[in-house]
């Protein structure tokens, strides 16, 4: 397994014991437990992502990161190509938070593929979403991932995202628990213009590197991809055509400005009354 960056634990064996077997998870037994690469989180028994991966099965976990300072395996910088000694190596990629803080995001999601075995899976663990403001250099849409794996041809084995409230006490991250929701194109198209929420959003996605997977197809964003397929290209032709937006213009100059005000008025009233309704959205798959 190769992970982008360390991961941060915030639990200890026990813990992850107990989760296991709520889950029904196998856990391999006889590692001996590591604690956490962080001071403050090995000083309260937390374990270290070394561990909890080998628990998990794992025999080789090999972590890179452009700087040394938690102790990475490789020193890499995913703006650039993968070092040769990783390609093709590994069996799961695991991306937990790192590729909001990487510049060139084409080139990290190309080097994802370029680790891979044919068959290996592309795990993004935690990508942020909405209101994770300057905490990287970008925010994702779901659509980010889910269009580059469609287009380059992977398989998509899970794709989910969820909200969460967290807060910070004595350096450990604590939060209510998280909705969960499936993601399906299209699902939150509604919510775009400011109409999701206050809560904090991230992704999980799972996807399956194939014999005729690629890295370097650039996707075409699916909203897009939706409305050429469904457009009515006769009333398109008619709205922006040779003098559709002339007819247009004539028709909007007859109306009076106090028309035109009070429409804009009431649009803005209803806006506002709107986004603070329960926002619609899809089906509630767990609460975690």
């Amino acid at each position: 397994m190769l992970e982008l960056a360390r991961s941060m634990v915030y639990f200890g064996p026990r813990q992850l014991e107990r989760w296991a077997a709520a889950h029904g998870a196998h856990l391999v037994p006889g590692v001996e437990p590591t604690l956490s690469h962080l001071p403050h989180l090995a000083a309260k028994g937390f374990i270290d992502d070394r561990y909890f991966f080998r628990r998990l099965g794992f025999d080789e976990v090999v972590s890179c990161d452009v700087s040394d300072y938690e102790g990475v395996d490789v020193v890499a910088d995913l703006n650039l190509e993968l070092p040769a000694e990783l390609v093709g190596r590994f069996d799961v990629v695991f991306e937990a938070g790192t590729a909001q803080h990487v510049f060139d995001l084409p080139s990290v999601l190309s080097n994802v593929h370029r680790a891979l075995k044919v068959g290996g899976r592309a795990v993004v663990g935690m990508a942020c979403s909405n209101n994770h403001v300057d905490h990287g250099f970008y925010m994702f849409s779901p659509t980010v991932f889910y269009d580059y794996f469609a287009a380059n041809r992977w398989q998509i084995d899970s794709f989910y995202f969820f909200e969460f409230l967290p807060y910070w006490f004595d350096g450990v991250l604590y939060s209510p628990p998280w909705r969960i929701y499936r993601y399906q194109p299209g699902c939150l198209d509604h919510l775009s213009y400011g109409g999701y929420g206050s809560a904090q959003m991230a992704i999980f996605c799972v996807a399956t590197r194939t014999a005729e997977t690629t890295g370097d197809r650039t996707p075409q964003q699916g909203y897009y991809q939706r409305m050429w397929e469904d457009a009515d290209l006769s009333r398109l032709a008619e709205r922006t055509g040779p003098g559709g937006v002339e007819r247009r213009l004539g028709r909007l100059s007859e109306k009076s400005a106090l028309v035109l005000a009070a429409a804009r008025g009431w649009k803005l009233v209803r806006q506002r009354v709107v986004r603070r309704l329960p926002r619609r959205m899809p089906p509630l798959f767990a609460r975690y």
